[in-house]
């Protein structure tokens, strides 16, 4: 099958890869899964890698973020 042949735009496959890539990563899904239950704060989130590694978790929530799949607030803590 060649590219004439094909159904799918470029642009569209690319889009598409690029979110199952994004989906691929354990991390990130471990996330969705933890913040699929309503609102929830990062640092109140279990590291998928069950290092105690902020900057792993606010990476992973950044690049959900920028998917939309999730929504991210930033809280000043008193």
């Amino acid at each position: 099958m060649g590219a004439a042949d094909s159904h799918c735009p470029a642009r569209a496959l690319n889009e598409l890869s690029g979110f199952f890539g994004l989906l691929s990563e354990p991390a990130r899904l471990q996330l969705l899964c933890s913040s699929s239950t309503g609102k929830a704060q990062g640092c109140d989130l279990p590291d998928p890698k069950l290092a105690s590694a902020r900057s792993h978790i606010s990476r992973q929530l950044g690049q959900l973020s920028v998917a939309r799949l999730i929504r991210c607030e930033r809280v000043a803590r008193a």
